[in-house]
């Protein structure tokens, strides 16, 4: 309960002494942006990277700005755990399966298209190469 109120004091002015566990908060800010943002492009069914990159920013700068404009951190003093870093691949990863997870569960004939395709490449006749014939051919250029 007092981190949370830490973390939520106005102009607090906290450092890596007074205040270590603004990282973790950090680290948690992100990750719950990211599963937003993810949620959000999800049920919207957005196609394309501007969602993604847009989630990017959302994930990177908008901690920043609450750090610095915010609680008016001294964030010099937290350069061992990197306080512009922290959590932002995790957060990304989070953003990623969120959307892709609620996308395919919103369209389901895209799905079964996909599925459809591949069963009609492998049932299609076609010969396929087997791994010994795959090595006959294959040559090392190395």
């Amino acid at each position: 309960m007092n981190t949370a109120r830490r973390f939520f004091s106005f102009q607090s002015s906290p450092n890596s002494t007074s205040f270590p566990q603004l990282v973790e908060c950090i680290l948690w800010m992100r990750l719950l942006l990211g599963l937003c943002w993810g949620v959000s492009l999800g049920l919207r069914s957005v196609e394309g990277g501007l969602g993604i990159i847009s989630g990017i920013g959302l994930i990177y700068f908008v901690p920043l700005l609450y750090v610095e404009t915010f609680l008016k951190a001294d964030l010099e003093s937290y350069k061992t755990p990197n306080l512009n870093m922290t959590g932002v691949v995790n957060a990304i990863a989070l953003l990623i399966l969120a959307w892709a997870t609620l996308y395919t569960w919103n369209n389901p004939d895209l799905l079964e298209q996909v599925v459809r395709a591949s069963g009609d490449a492998v049932s299609s006749g076609e010969p396929t190469m087997t791994a010994a014939q795959g090595k006959q051919g294959a040559t090392d250029e190395f």
